[in-house]
């Protein structure tokens, strides 16, 4: 899936893995394409090396994001959740890094981020 954000000369493309069979959910293998006002590509980022695979519907405890991801949760993994807000059979989902824990609450769209003790 590609999600595309052109405000004024900031121009930037969200690349998300879908899945193409029924009831499986994905997250990860997703990136950050930002481009000059010639949308020429000026850089890509790539928020996540693999991508998890899950059944639809399912309770999950979240997922960790290690030294080389970002301590937060991704724009990635909020905007897949938001398409999805049924991934899981759960109000909200947990992103553990070394430093952060993020939780995104699907119920309300909110975005919870506090340090790790």
């Amino acid at each position: 899936m590609i999600v595309p954000i052109v405000d004024g000369e900031t121009r930037k493309v969200y690349v998300l893995s879908v899945a193409t069979r029924g009831n499986i959910f994905v997250l990860g293998n997703d990136y950050l394409l930002q481009f000059n006002p010639a949308n020429e590509l000026v850089s890509k980022t790539e928020f996540h090396t693999n991508n998890l695979m899950l059944p639809m519907g399912r309770k999950s405890s979240g997922h960790i994001h290690g030294k080389t991801n970002s301590p937060y949760i991704s724009a990635t993994d909020i905007c897949a959740l938001m398409l999805y807000p049924k991934a899981f059979d759960q109000p909200s989902l947990r992103v553990v890094s070394p430093t952060h824990i993020s939780e995104w609450d699907m119920a309300s769209n909110t975005l919870y981020i506090e340090p790790r003790m």
